[in-house]
């Protein structure tokens, strides 16, 4: 993201420096040992010695959002759809997340979505999380959402109390690769639609492929 915005624009604070391999060290970069990590290994070949980010089709998902993502960040709640909630819960550093989804046909559109991000010195409330997520899936006709097993038992109880129903659906490592390719399909036969949010965005793009 800081190359993206900042590189040839520098400025008192930042200065962004794109340096190749031989550049930065010739004695170790000779041209026989580029040539023999271009033939190994390309992904490292493109990193260290072209001082160039990964190509897009190592990860999973990245060749496909663009054409994914709609101009409105939030949709209203339309009286005929059905909305579906799941939230991914966290408390310090990493981030307690909410989506909320619904369709159109065969095309699968997220119309809301939302983070909030503790620290290890401010850890998220859980009770204050839930109370607001509570309204915004009211906000959409819902009074229910999916979450993974993270403190599932306390979060559930925790939820009810203000009206929201926590259905628990484990996120494991069988069940992770299967659900990641089937996400990969639908987005490559056009049936998402996602919001232009930048932690969404950047959530998607570290899908890689293993």
């Amino acid at each position: 993201e800081m190359y993206s915005d900042g590189f040839g624009q520098p400025n008192r604070e930042r200065v962004i420096f794109k340096a190749p391999g031989p550049l930065l060290n010739p004695f170790w970069w000779t041209d026989e040992r580029c040539e023999r990590l271009k033939d190994a290994d390309p992904a490292a070949y493109r990193t260290d010695v072209l001082a160039e980010f990964t190509d897009i089709e190592e990860s999973l998902l990245s060749q496909y959002l663009e054409d994914a993502t709609r101009d409105e960040m939030v949709l209203d709640p339309v009286e005929s759809q059905e909305y579906i909630a799941s939230m991914d819960p966290g408390t310090r550093s990493n981030a307690w997340t909410l989506v909320i989804a619904t369709r159109k046909r065969n095309k699968k559109i997220i119309a809301y979505c939302k983070q909030w991000q503790g620290s290890a010195l401010e850890p998220i409330r859980p009770r204050d999380v839930l109370q607001e997520a509570a309204q915004i899936c009211f906000h959409y006709n819902t009074n229910w959402a999916y979450t993974d097993q993270f403190a599932a038992d306390a979060l559930k109880d925790l939820a009810s109390q203000y009206g929201l129903e926590l259905i628990i659906e484990p996120w494991t490592k069988q069940n992770k690769t299967q659900l990641f390719m089937e996400l990969q399909s639908q987005f490559q036969q056009g049936n998402v639609q996602i919001p232009p949010d930048q932690y969404l965005l950047k959530d998607l793009r570290l899908v890689k492929r293993r």
